[in-house]
């Protein structure tokens, strides 16, 4: 007997109850729900940085090749423009003069869309007045594809021209076209603005128009008489003697550096430096009267109203 209830008090002490079982695999849900969570985020992550990078590097690459046209573009004749839109803003057309080509200089540079794929394509002739008769390129032309994944529903109007400045707008919809019913991405848009270089009829080189500008007209806001301690208040002279103080203009770029003086007038002469305006010549001409004061005459600078006193002895 004594040997029965050893035996049936072992076991019961290393066996789990029922609670503690369920507990266990309650924990263990949760740390596998967790997992799985964090693996197909990542999962998802990565699935959408591997669809969508392609797309963004061929729009980037797309949009550099066009700014890189438009920017050169030229127009054929007087009356042709540099860059034209067609097939209300599905067709662009621009107009290239090739410096490094032996023959046929002149290119017509045509996109198009084909389903969602941009395509693009050239004809070439040897004056300007021939490339502007060529009609846009038709199916029997080397057509390239630049861009896939332009929504077919955002085409319309994805070119636009300003016949008025040149400006030339882009803007772009796309979407991931291989997986239509499970798209691994959102449909992204992107947009720019170019203006061709020069805008010059018949022009030949993609030189930029220098355009004249008016300097600009910046006032004078105050003046400072300085020393090479500092700033300046007293001035003393001799007769005939000439001291030559220095002032700072406020802006240093002020358009206008002339100096007004007032005071002393009878005691000493005050003139600018012709080629140095922050030059200013102080030269004694009269004795001045001996006070309680002898730094009585004050002269003043405008504009800033800045001024300082002036004793003039034998």
């Amino acid at each position: 007997m004594n040997w029965s209830h050893k035996s049936h008090k072992s076991y019961k002490e290393s066996g789990f109850t029922l609670v503690e079982l369920l507990l266990v695999i309650a924990l263990l849900g949760l740390v596998l729900g967790s997992a799985y969570t964090a693996l197909d985020g990542t999962y998802r992550s990565w699935s959408h940085n591997e669809a969508i990078n392609p797309y963004i590097a061929s729009t980037n690459a797309t949009l550099y090749t066009l700014s890189q046209e438009i920017r050169s573009a030229e127009s054929p004749t007087a009356s042709e423009q540099a860059v034209k839109v067609l097939d209300s803003g599905k067709q662009l057309i621009i107009y290239k003069y090739n410096l490094a080509a032996a023959t046929d200089p002149w290119e017509q540079i045509c996109y198009r869309y084909s389903g969602s794929v941009l395509q693009r394509a050239v004809q070439k002739a040897a004056t300007g007045e021939a490339v502007a008769t060529l009609d846009f390129a038709d199916d029997s032309a080397e057509w390239k594809d630049l861009l896939t994944g332009v929504a077919e529903a955002s085409q319309e109007n994805s070119f636009q021209t300003n016949a008025t400045t040149g400006k030339v707008d882009i803007a772009l919809a796309i979407s991931d076209v291989e997986r239509p019913d499970h798209k691994r991405f959102g449909e992204y848009k992107v947009a720019s603005s170019y203006y061709p270089r020069n805008l010059a009829p018949g022009s030949l080189y993609s030189e930029e128009i220098e355009e004249e500008e008016e300097a600009p007209n910046v006032p004078l806001h105050k003046i400072e008489l300085l020393t090479k301690y500092g700033y300046f208040s007293h001035l003393d002279l001799q007769v005939n003697e000439t001291k030559v103080l220095k002032v700072r203009f406020w802006p240093a770029n002020t358009t206008d550096r002339t100096v007004t003086v007032a005071g002393a007038e009878n005691y000493v002469s005050i003139v600018q430096d012709a080629d140095d305006p922050t030059l200013i010549k102080v030269k004694g001409t009269k004795k001045t009267p001996i006070g309680w004061d002898y730094y009585k005459y004050q002269v003043t600078l405008t504009p800033g109203s800045d001024s300082f006193w002036v004793r003039v002895r034998d």
